[in-house]
């Protein structure tokens, strides 16, 4: 994987190696807990999950990297700042690639969330 968002983000040092990794050990699992089971055991599917997962954990390094570094120069009243890539559109890119692998958590979850104090729970499949 971490070849894989070096290649995406075309870094060529090891510089960010341990920041990368650091982002795939708390994306990764939690990114795969939303997709379907059947999908995981297909290996025809896995390039195209493992891209997108590899998109959004690229945009979440540059999100981090953009927050630790900002670039301004100041003289005077006047500020100049760079302007550095945002990872919104890796991150986007990456979700559209694994919405059709994903859990469809259904209307009974939504309710059972927003029911209130007092009233019964009420499902849509009408349990």
């Amino acid at each position: 994987m971490l070849s894989q968002i070096k290649l995406i983000l075309n870094l060529t040092t090891n510089t960010y190696d341990t920041a990368i990794e650091n982002i795939i050990d708390m994306y990764e699992k939690p990114l795969l807990l939303t997709l379907k089971g059947e999908y995981l055991q297909n290996l025809s599917a896995y390039p195209i999950i493992y891209t997108g997962l590899a998109e959004i954990m690229a945009g979440e390094f540059l999100n981090s990297l953009n927050r630790e570094e900002i670039d301004t120069i100041s003289i005077s009243s006047t500020s100049i700042s760079t302007t550095k890539p945002s990872g919104a559109d890796l991150i986007e890119q990456g979700e559209e690639k694994l919405a059709p692998f994903k859990c469809d958590f259904g209307q009974s979850e939504i309710n059972v969330l927003s029911s209130t104090l007092g009233e019964g729970l009420e499902f849509e499949n009408g349990n």
